[in-house]
């Protein structure tokens, strides 16, 4: 009797056991599921707003060969620039599986870098040739085209759905068949690069710079193995992560790096370039979606502010700030570091930083040290400047109002060269505006506008 009693409760126990594993089955195989969903709209959004950004390049292309004033032209060209960095950044947030996108940002950089030369050109007095006029028209054509592949790309993804949003039991996601028509669209994106050639000019995206710019001693010494490469990218921001898979390739460029890439099981991966030589990590990219953001601005800072120490960091100090909406879940702080010259602080902003905070938790999601790696030596600065700031505030048109004190800054001025600046925030009417006297010529260099908004703090 007892026996038996023993067996039903066995087999009691055992029936709640497997009730229990299947409900625990479906919540894992939901969650995994929302993960993946949350992970493709990412990447649907992502692709709208690059489709969106280049339509915009282009069209502040047309305008600014057809502007009749000096004053809409540089505001046109830097227009350019400015959503030309924008749809790197868009870029970086739809990583398509097989496909390097690297040409693709690469292009993005020449073609914003050309705008913001030329702008800087006409800003001087300088007098932009029809050569330089006829190389913007080019490339005009050629972001023209990429405009209508990745319109067509996006057209081809709505109708069929497969590339964002099949069901997840026709396809193992991250894969990149070859009748997905995101794969087919971005393929064919990158053989049409491939035919781009780069514009002839002095920036620090043309060809000539790319290839004669020594490798920087930050990425001195010995090449670094795949195996080594992989734990440097994948544990350099905070992630308690398993991986289903982690694969590893070899990137040439002007900086060679290993291209690093952890997929967790939900589907979301983590991206990182690691220099070969050195060992140094240049960007690292989670495209994990956060959720409902719970974080202040101030609260992100100050996670940002604990990571750049916890990397070893000195003085930093904020540059500027961006989410992609006033509701975004991401914010992204630029930091530029800070040396002392006569006694005053100097903002080094040629080696910014990007720092990009998930709103929900206040994890790290992004990093970018390229541009600090690159340009993070030993200056020889001058004893003093030759202006002082009131000096150089003199130089100001009479017309603007300062807001605060002006900043001793170097800022970048044409590839390879850099100018000892003070850094005026001024205001004409309802705008605000960097305006930029070199310290040691009383110069004007630079002229940007700042752009306030919900949605950040940056300038054009």
């Amino acid at each position: 009797m007892n026996s038996g009693r023993r067996g039903r409760i066995a087999l009691w126990a055992l029936a709640v056991v497997a009730i229990l594993a299947v409900g625990f089955g479906i919540s894992q195989h939901r969650a995994a599921q929302s993960s993946r969903l949350q992970v493709t709209a990412t990447r649907q959004r992502a692709l709208f707003s690059l489709i969106n950004h280049v339509e915009n390049m282009e069209a502040a292309m047309a305008k600014a060969r057809a502007a009749s004033s000096s004053g809409q032209k540089v505001t046109f060209l830097t227009n350019v620039w400015y959503h030309a960095g924008a749809a790197q950044e868009a870029v970086s947030l739809a990583p398509i599986a097989s496909i390097d996108l690297s040409r693709l940002k690469q292009f993005f950089g020449v073609v914003g870098d050309y705008a913001l030369v030329l702008s800087q050109k006409i800003a001087r007095g300088d007098m932009v040739t029809p050569d330089e006029w006829a190389e913007l028209n080019r490339l005009e054509g050629s972001v023209k085209d990429l405009a209508t592949m990745l319109a067509d790309t996006g057209s081809r993804v709505a109708v069929t759905g497969f590339g964002f949003g099949a069901p997840l039991s026709l396809v193992r996601f991250g894969a990149s068949p070859p009748d997905d028509p995101l794969f087919r669209g971005f393929s064919e994106i990158d053989d049409l690069l491939q035919s781009v050639p780069s514009p002839t000019y002095d920036g620090p995206f043309s060809e000539q710079n790319l290839k004669q710019r020594p490798l920087a001693p930050a990425f001195a010494g010995q090449e670094i193995t795949q195996e080594r490469a992989k734990e440097l990218g994948l544990s350099f921001i905070p992630a308690d992560d398993t991986w289903e898979s982690v694969r590893v390739e070899r990137i040439d460029g002007a900086i060679p790096c290993y291209m690093v890439t952890g997929k967790r099981r939900d589907g979301s991966e983590v991206t990182a370039a690691v220099s070969r030589s050195g060992g140094r990590v240049l960007w690292v990219q989670d495209s994990r979606l956060p959720g409902t953001p719970r974080l202040t601005l101030d609260a992100a800072r100050e996670q940002a502010k604990s990571f750049l120490t916890s990397k070893g960091f000195g003085d930093m100090v904020e540059t500027g700030w961006r989410k992609g909406t006033p509701a975004s879940s991401r914010v992204v702080l630029a930091y530029a570091p800070a040396a002392t010259l006569d006694g005053r602080k100097v903002v080094l902003y040629p080696d910014t930083v990007k720092v990009e905070v998930a709103l929900d938790t206040g994890r790290i999601v992004a990093f970018d040290q390229t541009a600090y790696l690159t340009n993070h030596i030993t200056r020889d600065f001058p004893a003093t400047t030759v202006y002082t700031p009131e000096e150089a505030a003199k130089v100001l048109d009479p017309s603007l109002k300062q807001v605060g004190p002006p900043r001793l800054v170097v800022a970048p001025r044409s590839p390879g060269q850099e100018i000892l600046a003070w850094e005026f925030r001024v205001q004409k009417d309802q705008d605000t505006y960097l305006v930029y006297i070199n310290a040691q010529t009383g110069r004007e260099e630079i002229i940007l506008r700042v752009i306030e908004s919900p949605s950040g703090a940056v300038t054009s």
